[in-house]
């Protein structure tokens, strides 16, 4: 960092702690906001990320931050295009027919301009002038700063330096447009078939480290119909009203979408956009939830998403010993920690957050309020959670409070039970039916086939059958054919859990159901064997 640049910031910080000492206004929130605003570029940055926090700052400051969003002064036109000459060159430049010159948003990274290319509507994202230099300097400051937290402060300020860090990270991978074009570009090809979920193409022939083009998507963002949802008493029929009107916006159907969408992406596919203000959702024709600018993308490894979905179900039934079961095994925790103390303060809240009726447990706190505590119980007693399981609880953190504002009421808690519970019956049927357990049963009916009757018998409690002599060319054909049911079921159920259908993934119903079929084929066979050769006549016959 230079010289002037930690004077500057120095006299900022010097600036806004004495108003802050002596009293002045703004008061905190506000003022917090004002010095990162005047600070800039990575700050403004870290502002959004801080506002995000609500397991670790009070909500004021969170409010107050929440402006950072989408409210930032956008750059001149011929300095953004200067940035595309240098990136595309004067043949990718002329590859447009049409670029507007006013952004539609600006954010502290980069800026967005609608454009045309023949018959594609294309959103240009392009990154401010030397915002690389001014970043860089400012992040290798900041992880000065975690280090020092970590080195000096009291460990329950260790989050700070764990949020810093986390952040350097996240704006490291920002820079770099491309790494945010490819999470793009796998949403998108895991939501194609998703009729709720809207995803940009990425047009990979124009775009660089400094500029993402991606398929422009017309629709109202959701930051616009909150504001208008402020206003709407002094202002009842705005523009951003009539337009909604006309796309067949339903609140309910809407909020319903953006918490599938999200629990689908978390639990199913393993990957979900970790942005989810309002600024970064557009409400499109039949509410559809369109997604831009993804930043910051969740990933998930399987152990997570397991631990996650039966730790979230968990909180949905009450049952908090589970719950803390699951978030303890998501998170580091030393021999010396306080696991029991953790775990008593959490289930002490259990008449306080769930209520016992005779239709079952009724929530009554909201999944923010159980995960702040979640969280705060955890700093206190030295659990510290995986930070993919933290940037999970802060997500759904942000969904809570965001569909709190525009659908008061909304189930929340209801749906996300619903959906866990499906997730979960849903993996023990396809883990009761994976493809080498499909192998293993068959292979096991298959050499059923040879002792079957023997084994009937026994179950029975029947007297054996006389000792079989050598196989005649009847038994060993019967033995064929009762092999080739054994293995045709097998290949059936296989082609029925391989080759899924276009919403469902694959089909574990369709394939047990296969296999239970051969498996009643070939145990009437075997008690067919087993009374043809207890018979005498018969058996005569068949010498």
């Amino acid at each position: 960092m230079s010289l002037r640049r930690s004077l500057r910031l120095g006299s900022i910080a010097v600036r806004h702690l004495l108003g802050h000492w002596l009293g002045r206004s703004p008061e905190g929130p506000q003022r917090l906001r004002l010095a990162l605003e005047e600070a800039g570029g990575t700050f403004i940055k870290l502002g959004q990320i801080l506002a995000l926090q609500t397991d670790s700052l009070p909500a004021a400051y969170c409010n107050a931050l929440y402006g950072l969003m989408d409210q930032v002064t956008p750059v001149a036109w011929p300095d953004v295009e200067t940035v595309l000459r240098q990136e595309l060159g004067t043949s990718g430049l002329a590859a447009f027919d049409r670029i507007d010159r006013v952004p539609i948003a600006a954010a502290s990274i980069g800026q967005v301009h609608r454009a045309r290319r023949g018959e594609n509507e294309l959103a240009i994202k392009v990154q401010r002038p030397r915002i690389d230099e001014t970043f860089g300097a400012d992040l290798r400051w900041l992880l000065t700063a975690a280090g020092r937290l970590r080195r000096w402060a009291p460990r329950r300020y260790h989050w700070l330096g764990d949020m810093l860090e986390e952040f350097v990270e996240w704006t490291q991978d920002e820079l770099d447009y491309r790494i945010e074009a490819r999470s793009m570009h796998e949403l998108a090809r895991r939501t194609a078939d998703r009729a709720t979920t809207r995803v940009p193409r990425v047009d990979w022939d124009l775009t660089t480290p400094r500029v993402l083009t991606a398929e422009f998507l017309d629709g109202v963002p959701l930051v616009d119909h909150l504001r208008d949802l402020e206003r709407s008493t002094t202002e009842p029929d705005s523009a951003v009203s009539r337009r909604l009107a006309q796309l067949g916006f339903d609140p309910t159907r809407f909020a319903t979408a953006i918490v599938e969408n999200f629990l689908t992406d978390v639990f199913r596919q393993g990957i979900y956009h970790a942005d989810l203000h309002p600024a970064n959702l557009l409400i499109l024709r039949d509410n559809v939830v369109g997604y831009v600018d993804f930043g910051i993308t969740g990933v998930l490894s399987r152990p997570s998403r397991r631990g996650l979905v039966q730790m979230t179900w968990a909180y949905t039934r009450g049952d908090l010993r589970s719950m803390v079961d699951h978030f303890l095994s998501l998170a580091d925790h030393a021999p010396a920690t306080k696991a029991a103390l953790f775990r008593s303060a959490i289930e002490s809240h259990r008449d306080d957050w769930f209520d016992l009726t005779p239709q079952g447990v009724r929530l009554r706190q909201s999944f923010t309020q159980v995960a702040l505590e979640m969280t705060r119980q955890s700093h206190r007693t030295g659990i510290w959670p995986h930070q993919e399981i933290l940037k999970y609880l802060r997500s759904v953190i942000a969904v809570d409070g965001l569909i709190g504002r525009f659908v008061p009421g909304f189930d929340l808690g209801g749906l996300i039970g619903t959906h866990c519970r499906r997730v979960v019956s849903r993996s023990q049927i396809e883990e009761a039916v994976a493809f080498d357990r499909l192998l293993d049963q068959a292979l096991a009916f298959t050499r059923l086939l040879a002792d079957g009757p023997r084994r009937l018998e026994l179950a029975l409690q029947r007297p054996p059958a006389p000792a079989p002599g050598p196989r005649s060319a009847a038994a060993r054909a019967r033995l064929g054919a009762g092999t080739r049911t054994g293995l045709a079921g097998l290949l059936f159920a296989s082609l029925a859990y391989l080759l899924p259908s276009a919403s469902l993934g694959p089909n574990p119903t369709t394939a047990l159901s296969l296999l239970a079929v051969a498996a009643l084929v070939l145990s009437l066979r075997s008690l067919g064997r087993s009374s043809l050769e207890r018979s005498p006549g018969r058996t005569e016959d068949l010498r």
